[in-house]
């Protein structure tokens, strides 16, 4: 579906419920077909092992990841509209916005390495600038462990500051691109105003979702079979909530052309 006969969508802001609706809706869309799902989070899981093994092949991997993202979106959208052929949805959705999708995979790795580059910076300079040279000036080298361990705490909270609005930009946008037509900039851009007009949902989705993790870690992380699928089902419920998209078979049809 090209970009000009595609429909501009424009994100609404929902109540705070539907953060736990979204994740009630992809669990209900995962139970249809949990078994191909099962199949799919063991290949992800078992190619990501492999992958990260070869030299370079995390950075592949995370370039990869908006195609993956982008042809599990369309396979959620033809679960929600009847009984989809999984392995061609995924096929589809990973083949046919290839170049935009790895433009974002492009996008998302440059900024985590600016926030990468940022956080080292701080780090040098606060740690040379004033826990060293308080340290070497008191003879007190036992200063360096406070100072390092405040130092780095506050790394922390600004990587997590500078990637939020990186998540938020690239959140929506592989299902954007695959599903709405959009290019990379513009789903990016529709990603960002989409997160920020639904904060208060999101809060409310990240705490169930938080409380989901650690319950599904329990169980010698058994319960990742099923909370990971939905998870990723969940991104296409909220883009479906927020952007209000047409589930019909008409519009299936015509994202398939």
């Amino acid at each position: 579906m090209n970009e000009q006969n595609s429909p501009r969508l424009t994100p609404i802001s929902v109540n705070a419920g539907q953060g736990v609706t979204w994740l009630t809706e992809a669990f209900s869309l995962w139970v249809k077909n949990w078994m191909p799902w099962t199949i799919i989070i063991l290949v992800f899981i078992g190619g990501n092992i492999v992958i990260n093994m070869i030299p370079f092949g995390g950075l592949a991997s995370q370039l990869f990841y908006p195609a993956i993202l982008a042809g599990l979106m369309l396979v959620c959208h033809e679960s929600a509209t009847g009984t989809p052929d999984i392995p061609d949805s995924f096929a589809r959705g990973f083949t046919k916005d290839l170049a935009q999708c790895l433009v974002l995979g492009v996008v998302y790795i440059g900024g985590i390495f600016v926030i990468a580059i940022a956080v080292m910076v701080y780090l040098v300079v606060s740690l040379g600038g004033i826990a060293v040279i308080q340290g070497l000036m008191s003879g007190n080298t036992d200063i360096l462990a406070p100072a390092l361990f405040l130092h780095i705490l506050l790394a922390a909270l600004i990587a997590l500051l500078a990637y939020v609005p990186l998540l938020m930009a690239t959140w929506f946008a592989p299902a954007l691109i695959v599903l709405g037509g959009q290019q990379t900039v513009p789903a990016m851009i529709a990603s960002f105003r989409a997160c920020l007009a639904n904060i208060v949902p999101f809060l409310v989705y990240g705490l169930i979702g938080l409380v989901a993790c650690v319950l599904a870690t329990i169980p010698i992380l058994l319960g990742w079979l099923i909370l990971m699928p939905v998870l990723i089902v969940s991104i296409y419920t909220s883009y479906r909530d927020i952007f209000k998209v047409n589930i019909s078979g008409d519009d299936q049809d015509a994202m398939a052309s």
